[in-house]
């Protein structure tokens, strides 16, 4: 975990193959610690199907022993070679599920870099990168 003690943007991630994670905070009201992590795997956030709506590769992020702020910007970047039969041009969302509840971003996605940037975050989770085509208002749950 990195030990958050006052207002310090651009804290910078490193993580594994030069693909990094970028975390701008706002304001840091009170002090704590953060935790970032990013996995490779074939996977969607809770209720939608991958099937090539997602980016095979997601964060994990999370605010620890009583880090609280305003509100923070998360910019990561993604391999290319992790699309997962996605089009590059066609990352329009993410998707943040925090225990199973999935709420829908708008990020700003850069090709040319492999960034994928959200702000206004106040909660933290697992991000999910993918298509407009997952959206979770589309999706049902049937019982057995």
């Amino acid at each position: 975990p990195t030990p958050f003690t006052a207002n310090v943007p651009g804290i910078l991630f490193p993580m594994e193959d030069d693909l990094d994670l970028l975390f701008d905070v706002t304001d840091v009201l009170t002090t704590g610690t953060v935790t970032a992590s990013r996995t490779i795997a074939d996977s969607s956030p809770t209720g939608l199907s991958d099937s090539g709506n997602f980016i095979d590769e997601f964060y994990t992020f999370s605010l620890q022993n009583g880090l609280t702020i305003t509100s923070a910007t998360l910019t990561f970047q993604y391999d290319e070679t992790n699309l997962g039969g996605l089009s590059e041009g066609d990352i329009a969302k993410v998707y943040k599920d925090s225990s199973g509840v999935v709420t829908e971003l708008t990020p700003v996605v850069d090709i040319i870099s492999n960034t994928i940037t959200v702000e206004g975050l106040t909660t933290f989770s697992d991000f999910y990168a993918g298509n407009a085509s997952a959206r979770s208002d589309e999706w049902m749950v049937l019982d057995k």
